[in-house]
């Protein structure tokens, strides 16, 4: 059975040709299966529309990346229940930084969480997946029983 995967904003930015042809590999084996959530679709939408990189737009590579990854039936619409559970790991948080500058962060690990997906890959050490944040996760999710997600960067899920 494929291990279920979500993104976070930041790995699409960090994703090379190596990279890409090497998660595609994981998909068209079957290693794993990638879910998306509506709060790293808007983050990516957010991506300027005149940053371009070889002559091309980076928000709509961006957006394409996402699309050609995660089916609709796999994108899931941050709710209510996300937004509670987000709320609860910011008040078990004991890290540094600002609730808005973390909430999105929150929000995405939450929607994991909620679906009890197997693996986010990110590389946003500082507050995703600081000790800080993972602990905040795990004390949440077992006073409600939700199975915590794994936390991975991208060479870590490639090496899979």
């Amino acid at each position: 059975m494929p291990k279920r995967v979500l993104f976070d904003t930041n790995v699409y930015g960090f994703l090379t040709r190596e990279t890409i042809s090497k998660i595609d590999e994981l998909v068209l084996n079957k290693f794993i299966s990638v879910y998306g959530c509506s709060v790293v679709r808007k983050e990516l939408r957010n991506t300027s529309k005149s940053a371009l990189k070889s002559g091309k737009s980076v928000r709509n590579r961006l957006l394409s990346m996402y699309d050609s990854y995660v089916p609709e039936k796999r994108n899931y619409l941050v709710g209510s229940p996300s937004i509670s559970l987000a709320e609860e790991y910011w008040q078990e948080f004991t890290g540094n930084g600002k609730k808005k500058n973390i909430m999105n962060d929150f929000l995405i690990a939450a929607t994991s969480s909620i679906h009890s997906l197997d693996i986010l890959v990110t590389e946003d050490i500082k507050t995703m997946s600081s000790v800080e944040a993972i602990n905040s996760y795990k004390i949440v999710n077992e006073g409600l029983n939700f199975r915590t997600t794994k936390f991975m960067k991208i060479i870590e899920l490639i090496q899979f």
